[in-house]
């Protein structure tokens, strides 16, 4: 059997002219008109009785071997019992046909009987298929390709089922994400095999274009696809988010053409719309934590044009906003000033290191102050084996001293509660620490703004090596969130958290507190107890404010969510301080609040929490206003 395209076995399809003919045989006559038939064939007595019509007393098969009868009879429009009709005939061998089992090659018989005629449809099957061959699929595995294809062993050709097939396997490369991959030929051989040619969408070569003041460099090492691999729209997107993550661009696109050299690679084009990268910021406001304050900062993300980032910040606040029975009420401030290489000596690797200082009341260590000065260098490197997974580890010197803010009260508290005033010197333990801090991350949300779907999870270990007299200590922190869409623009969230003492004595500072911001909400800012392990959970619905996108399509607007959550969580390794302010160690709270992303700012919250369970003696359970700048943790 000679090979054929596929262009050759496509046209078939559209073959119109068909070799369809209503023959006979030496007892057999083609039909033309009813009364030839009576005349010839039929005696007077048959020939009065079909005087108007002449009846399809039987239909007949004949010539197929593997396709089915009833399944040929089926698609046969005339019926037994109904008129001879040319017309119908022919357009019963074109249905036939159009089964795509069988040749040109057939025609309609027709023998008389005494009751009328039998319709016999004469077959020529296609060659039977034995097998496929595929050719050209690096990309997709052959058993996958086949799946689409096996159901057709051991039938006649047709070319139905082969372009069903070739689009099935067309629709398996994209989801994948090879939206290129196209099946360029089909061929037949002798011996019934089927070849099947896939062009799986090479591309040629990788441009730039848009770019002024960014190096070409700095685009291409953020494109993970490269000139002679496969095109795939998923691995490209990630590389787009990833070149928009340098924040030097407004807007990322790609271009996709045939190349003029070989019709059958593509040239891909990534175009680019720089922005001013610089920016200084001046603001203020008010929040739970530090109450009025203001802030400014410089930043620059694309620094000489090297895709690195500089930037230093700085916040000074009044002090709390609310008053709290263990948290001084004092001003604070912080100043940060940070660089970032996000391809150290052009590898995967990102480098960034950071020189701080702070100084607050602390939230830990109820009526003490907080100050730190201190300096890190972290490098992270994502796993090319594992999608979405990076590793880091950060080395850093940090001092921090925890002084005494309010002697007097806390001799009164401890008095009063009944606990031995000489535990506070421990709640006041501070060093110099050499830091050391491996994390992993694994990140597959689909937004870092208002996610809907993917999942966050961090795993981190922090050592502390003590310069000084206090001990050494290491500690070890966990975080899950997990984004389910609800609808076409909610989100509903399920996130948890676990940290504690991994060795040594763990000083206060460095523990953790249960009530607050970013801990359970309908407490204040450790209300729910303090301590040295944590476990809590947060359940969270987002949506968007009803109806307004209907009023309004600014983004800004349309962006805002609403939300309701639920709030659990219980300390480990309690701190005397519970005792000394009676602080349950646990606790459940609900409310509801506002999500509003800030350009510059980042996301903003603003939450009513109530809590379910006890706050403790003295104070009342009642509803709490939270504003904090971040997503909760």
């Amino acid at each position: 059997m000679l090979k054929k395209s596929v262009l050759t076995l496509i046209a078939l399809l559209c073959i119109t002219n068909y070799s369809l003919a209503i023959t006979d045989n030496p007892e057999e006559k083609p039909f033309s008109k009813a009364e030839d038939i009576a005349k010839e064939h039929l005696d007077q007595e048959t020939e009065r009785k079909y005087d108007e019509a002449v009846l399809i007393k039987e239909i007949q098969v004949e010539g197929n071997h593997l396709v089915n009868e009833d399944e040929i009879k089926e698609a046969v429009l005339i019926k037994p019992g109904e008129e001879l009709d040319r017309q119908k005939i022919r357009a019963s061998l074109k249905s036939v046909y159009k089964m795509g089992y069988f040749s040109d090659k057939m025609k309609a018989v027709l023998k008389p009987t005494g009751e009328g005629v039998i319709l016999k449809i004469v077959l020529q099957e296609n060659a039977p298929i034995t097998g496929f061959n595929i050719e050209g699929n690096d990309s997709v595995d052959t058993t996958e390709i086949l799946e689409r294809l096996n159901g057709n062993i051991g039938m006649p050709q047709n070319i139905n089922n082969l372009n069903i097939a070739i689009a099935q396997i067309e629709r398996l490369y994209e989801s994948k994400g090879y939206i290129l991959a196209r099946v360029t030929q089909i061929s037949d051989d002798p011996d019934g095999i089927i070849n099947i040619d896939i062009n799986e969408g090479t591309i040629e070569d990788i441009k730039i274009s848009g770019n002024k003041k960014t190096k070409d460099f700095v685009i291409r090492r953020n494109i993970l696809i490269k000139p002679g691999s496969v095109y795939n729209e998923n691995a490209l997107k990630a590389d787009l988010q990833r070149i928009y993550g340098t924040q030097a661009f407004e807007d990322v696109r790609r271009v996709i053409e045939p190349s003029d050299k070989d019709p059958n690679k593509y040239i891909l084009t990534i175009e680019v719309d720089e922005k001013r990268s610089g920016s200084i910021t001046i603001g203020g406001g008010i929040d739970t934590s530090t109450g009025l304050f203001g802030s400014g900062g410089y930043t620059e993300h694309n620094f000489r044009g090297l895709g690195q980032e500089i930037g230093i910040n700085f916040t000074g606040g009044s002090g709390l906003m609310f008053q709290d029975a263990d948290i001084i009420k004092r001003a604070s401030y912080q100043i940060e000033a940070r660089f970032l290489e996000p391809r150290f000596r052009q590898t995967t690797n990102a480098l960034q290191a950071r020189v701080y200082g702070r100084d607050f009341a602390s939230w830990q260590v109820p009526l003490a102050i907080e100050k730190y000065l201190g300096g890190e260098v972290e490098i992270t490197h994502p796993f090319a084996k594992v999608p979405h997974l990076a590793g880091g580890i950060a080395l850093g010197v940090e001092g921090v001293s925890i002084e005494e803010g309010d002697d007097f009260t806390m001799r009164q508290r401890f008095q009063q509660a009944g606990v031995d005033f000489s535990k506070r010197e421990e709640m006041l333990t501070s060093g110099t620490f050499l830091t050391l801090g491996p994390r992993l991350v694994y990140d597959t949300r689909d937004s870092f703004i208002n996610p809907r779907s993917g999942m966050y999870a961090s795993l981190g270990l922090k050592e502390y090596l003590s310069f000084n007299t206090t001990d050494s200590f290491g500690r070890v922190d966990a975080v899950i969130k997990q984004y389910y869409p609800v609808g076409k623009k909610s989100s509903f969230s399920l996130m948890a958290k676990a940290g504690g003492n991994l060795h040594g004595d763990m000083p206060l500072f460095a523990g953790y507190s249960l009530g607050g911001m970013r801990s359970m909400r309908g407490y204040r800012q450790g209300e729910a107890g303090r301590g040295l392990g944590l476990v809590m959970g947060t359940a969270e619905f987002r949506t968007p404010i009803p109806f307004m996108d209907k009023i309004t399509k600014n983004k800004f607007f349309n962006d805002i969510r609403i939300a309701a959550f639920a709030d659990a969580g219980r300390i480990f390794q309690e701190s005397p301080i519970n005792d000394v302010y009676d602080y349950p160690g646990y606790g459940i709270s609900v409310g509801a609040g506002l999500r509003i992303n800030i350009p510059g700012l980042g996301p903003v919250k603003l939450d009513w929490g109530y809590p379910l369970t006890s706050v403790g003696a003295g104070r009342d359970q009642k509803i709490r206003f939270l504003f904090d700048i971040g997503e909760m943790y």
